[in-house]
């Protein structure tokens, strides 16, 4: 984990797939949490997180993942191998919904990226299916 911790600040996009417990950033900021100090992913540093996970429930340690309601987190609640299916089978369709409902920081050393359509929001992305 020390090797990849350090790239998460300048990841584009970290996709988490069914992990809970190994991505809550509460195990390194809240200390009254029952998994602080506990190492962990920071993905919750990437410019944009997509959790693909079966329900909202919790992990192994009974608690709550407060990554999951940060705004740039994006949530697919399906099973994994059905929806990675249904991803590749149509992925520029699903690269362009993404692309369209996901607003990114823009970097100076960058072209724009291309800004969330009118109208839509975050809630909106969060419960699109691929």
């Amino acid at each position: 984990m020390d090797e990849i911790n350090g790239e998460f600040p300048q990841t584009d996009v970290a996709l988490i797939i069914g992990a809970n417990d190994v991505t809550n950033p509460a195990a390194r900021t809240d200390t009254t949490s029952p998994i602080f100090g506990m190492p962990i992913l920071d993905v919750d540093k990437a410019r944009t997180v997509m959790v693909i996970k079966r329900s909202m429930g919790a992990g192994f340690a009974g608690i709550d993942n407060p990554l999951y309601y940060l705004d740039k987190t994006l949530m697919l609640l399906a099973t994994p191998r059905t929806s990675w299916a249904q991803s590749f089978a149509s992925f520029p369709a699903a690269a362009a919904t993404v692309s369209s409902m996901v607003r990114l920081p823009q970097r100076a050393t960058t072209p724009p990226r291309r800004r969330a359509a009118s109208g839509c929001t975050r809630d909106t992305a969060a419960t699109t299916r691929f």
